[in-house]
């Protein structure tokens, strides 16, 4: 789980830098520019669906097996913190990757 959160956060990451190279310098308006960039984004997304990673807002929905009795609470908090920590590592090391 902590390998793949870790994928999530560099995926995200990348998506996130894929948007600043596609909406810095544009001429081509707002509206047109924030699309662009937009959809930039999403490959982020679509490489997280794709590829199975964690990501940490998909995991908040443990809280409905949490509050139906099918979890413990500290299981709860276990896929929470291993998942958290892996996107920010992921996040941190791609943005490192990226750094000149």
């Amino acid at each position: 789980m902590l390998t793949l959160a870790v994928l999530g956060g560099a995926h995200i990451a990348f998506g996130a830098s894929l948007y600043s190279v596609v909406i810095t310098g544009s001429g081509l308006g707002a509206g047109s520019t924030r699309l662009l960039g937009g959809l930039a984004f999403s490959l982020g997304l679509v490489l997280i669906v794709i590829g199975g990673a964690e990501l940490f807002t998909g995991n908040n929905l443990i809280a409905m097996a949490w509050a139906s009795g099918q979890v413990s609470l500290g299981a709860v908090a276990r896929n929470w913190a291993l998942v958290y920590l892996g996107n920010l590592l992921g996040a941190v090391a791609t943005a490192v990757m990226f750094w000149p």
